[in-house]
């Protein structure tokens, strides 16, 4: 059965998730709940770093990212973790699962209101089912009518900040590795608890059970397994199974808190809760969508993947050569797929690509490079660096020029390999850099059928296409276990401006025709889908190889 190890580890992580919540209330129960956790999410905090730093992706943060990371940090583990532990110390480990249990729904139906994306009539009704749960276990406990404790409030504000605070995280993930993100927010997050429990816990620290074993053991299970291990598993796997099928495990993360505290805390466990646990359950598949995520997907029997494997959602590519021909059509297909695409060219002139993008209700934005200035490259590729986390490099930029060898300019020789393999070379150390930092990436150059040949009158060109087909190995071969994977396309003879000498040659033409099987001269569309292809998760295994795409040719 696909995906079936990461459902094992889905449920694994439930299960830790479920069994933490009544740890969290045997922690308050012993020490002041804002002393104990700053000293538990700090423990977190460096068990990622260690962790990150094995994996060889910690790095300083720029400026701009400083400031989400404080967002970050104030509503996803301050105000979160604090109301979080006060919450729970005020009201039973049973109501407290139950509430987190409607976190999916909050964060589904918040982030349409906020992003004006009215939800619809089935998530209404998954909202309206997510909050009776909560009602029915809250106010009939104990099996007569109730009110609402400052803990079950405080539990849900907790839940609330972090639903806010997952919508700030998704637009700093463009430029950041979402577990490196993790690290800094858990970081400054328990400085400033420690700061708050200063300020407004009459004991605080003093409170800290220093001989009880027990309380640290928790406490420290808490921290690395529930904590730091789980929220880093669950980000990773996410991917793997689709966000759809992952909201579908989050329930469980609420039966076993209903369980574990039951067996942990022997609190008594209602009708009522168990009537809430089956409405919060139904509110989680409709509120999240993901009833009608699931409904919509026709599963393919022999299939043992899925079109999501081709999705760029979230993703942010830079397209060189981007104005016209190829990398026109490849920043087209990229932004289908879902991408964010940046355009690069020396031209002031990228209507039409922009255009076309918009049609598809596609992101761009634009920056005029001269990618034949090598030396400054770098110093130009800074603003792009600084402002965006490159998931895609896409080289496609070059230039040819015709000449016999024995008469070649060296200056049109110089200018050739400049633009055609020495930027390449210098875009690919300069992002690679960044990428092998957040621990994935895809690079896409663009090779030639002259990368295999030797081709007629074009020397410089073929000696810089060849490079570029040996980069591309050499580059593959260095950062495919560090996960990024650096491959090219090797186009046919394909009609753009590069191209154009050829066709107005009538025998040339002719003879070219006459080889390719598919009879005719491929069009720059032919090449955008292979592109997504390679920029996708779907080639996560392919490294290092040169994909052609020539109608045949060089079967012939």
């Amino acid at each position: 059965m696909p995906h079936m190890k990461s459902y094992i580890l889905l449920m694994f992580i439930m299960l830790v998730w479920g069994f933490n919540v009544p740890a969290i209330k045997y922690l308050t129960t012993e020490s002041s709940p804002i002393a104990m956790t700053s000293i538990r999410i700090f423990i977190a905090s460096i068990t990622v770093f260690i962790i990150l730093t094995i994996l060889g992706i910690t790095r300083a943060l720029k400026k701009k990212e400083w400031f989400y990371v404080i967002m970050g940090s104030l509503l996803n583990v301050v105000i979160h973790h604090a109301f979080m532990s006060l919450g729970v110390s005020l009201t039973s480990s049973a109501n407290a699962g139950l509430i987190i249990g409607a976190g999916p729904i909050m964060t589904a139906v918040l982030g349409m209101l906020l992003l004006k994306n009215l939800p619809t009539a089935i998530q209404w009704i998954g909202f309206v089912l997510g909050l009776s749960g909560i009602s029915v276990a809250i106010l009939f406990n104990d099996n007569e009518l109730s009110v609402f404790t400052t803990g079950d409030v405080f539990v849900f504000v907790s839940i609330l900040s972090q639903a806010f605070s997952f919508l700030i995280i998704s637009k700093v993930a463009k430029t950041i590795d979402p577990r490196l993100l993790t690290a800094y927010m858990f970081l400054v997050g328990s400085v400033i608890l420690g700061l708050v429990s200063f300020i407004v816990e009459p004991v605080g620290f003093a409170s800290i059970p220093l001989n009880n074993l027990n309380f640290w053991m928790v406490l420290f299970a808490s921290a690395i397994l529930g904590t730091a291990l789980g929220h880093m598993l669950y980000n990773n796997t996410i991917p793997k199974v689709g966000a759809a099928k992952s909201a579908i495990f989050i329930n469980f993360n609420t039966l076993f808190a209903v369980i574990g505290s039951a067996l942990l805390l022997q609190e008594s466990i209602t009708y009522a809760h168990w009537i809430g646990l089956v409405l919060i359950i139904f509110g989680v598949l409709l509120g999240s969508g993901t009833l009608e995520s699931l409904l919509g997907k026709k599963e393919r029997k022999n299939m043992s993947f899925e079109l999501d494997y081709f999705s760029l959602k979230g993703k942010t590519a830079l397209v060189t050569g981007a104005r016209t021909g190829i990398g026109q059509a490849i920043s087209v297909g990229l932004a289908a797929a879902g991408a964010h695409v940046i355009l690069v060219g020396h031209q002031d002139n990228m209507q039409e690509t922009q255009e076309k993008i918009t049609q598809l209700k596609g992101t761009y934005e634009t920056f005029l490079i001269d990618l034949s200035d090598v030396d400054n490259l770098g110093k130009k590729l800074s603003p792009i660096l600084e402002k965006y986390k490159i998931d895609i490099l896409v080289n496609n930029a070059g230039v040819i020029y015709r000449e016999p060898a024995a008469a070649h300019n060296v200056q049109e020789w110089n200018r050739v390999l400049d633009v055609n393999i020495n930027s390449v070379f210098m875009l690919c150390q300069t992002i690679g850099q960044q990428m092998i930092e957040n621990g994935a990436g895809k690079i896409i150059n663009i090779a030639s059928l002259l990368s295999f040949q030797g081709g007629i009158n074009v020397p410089s060109y073929t000696a810089s296409k060849h490079a570029v087909a040996g980069l591309t190995k050499a580059l593959a071969n260095e950062w495919a276990s560090r996960g990024v994977q650096v491959n090219a396309i090797a186009p046919g003879y394909i009609s753009t401006n590069n191209t154009e000498a050829l066709r107005n040659d009538e025998e040339r033409n002719k003879s070219i025709l006459e080889r390719i099987p598919a009879a005719r001269w491929g069009q720059a569309d032919d090449l955008a889908g292979t592109a997504v292809f390679l920029a996708s998760r779907a080639s996560d295994y392919v490294s290092g190889h040169v994909l052609v795409v020539d109608g045949g040719w060089m079967g012939r």
